[in-house]
């Protein structure tokens, strides 16, 4: 059975190179275990994911780059009606 998926370049690029590095590492050091050598990073990583304030000040932060962008817009669209008034006059 063939099961077919896409990854994104991303994944696939850490995939590779976490496969690259055990590559060599097992080379060097043949009872390498890169699980035991990842965990470390890998917990602090997911703590940090799932950390509730950091969750919180990076939703905070697209909010306010949301609310940036649409005030740009807006001070842009209110540029071009007056522009466009002052010119029928």
């Amino acid at each position: 059975m063939i099961i077919k998926f896409l990854l994104s370049e991303d994944i696939y690029l850490l995939i590779k190179g976490i496969g690259q590095i055990e590559g060599i590492g097992r080379h060097l050091d043949p009872n390498l275990n890169i699980n035991e050598v990842m965990r470390p990073y890998m917990d602090k990583i997911a703590k940090e994911r799932i950390n509730p304030i950091n969750i919180f000040l990076k939703r905070k932060q697209e909010k306010l780059e949301t609310f940036s962008e649409k005030l740009a817009n807006f001070a842009d669209r209110f540029k071009k009606t007056i522009l466009e008034k002052n010119s029928k006059k």
